[in-house]
């Protein structure tokens, strides 16, 4: 899926920065199912760099950070 969002070609994530309820620029859909990241917060894991950043980037996420735990 990394690939076909880098290329354009897949509808769940965008280049466009205020795509997502977040403003991080993937789709709550493709943060959902692929990505694992929060919907909610533009940066999952808190390290000051956006998730579609380190999504484009290679980062994976192995544990959701899930603000209500």
């Amino acid at each position: 899926i990394r690939a076909r969002c880098a290329q354009g070609k897949s509808s769940v994530c965008s280049t466009n920065a205020a795509v997502g309820t977040n403003g991080d620029g993937l789709a709550d859909e493709f943060e959902d199912i692929y990505s694992d990241t929060s919907p909610d917060d533009p940066d999952t894991d808190g390290d000051g760099i956006d998730d579609r950043t380190e999504w484009f980037a290679g980062h994976v996420w192995r544990v959701r950070v899930d603000s209500n735990a």
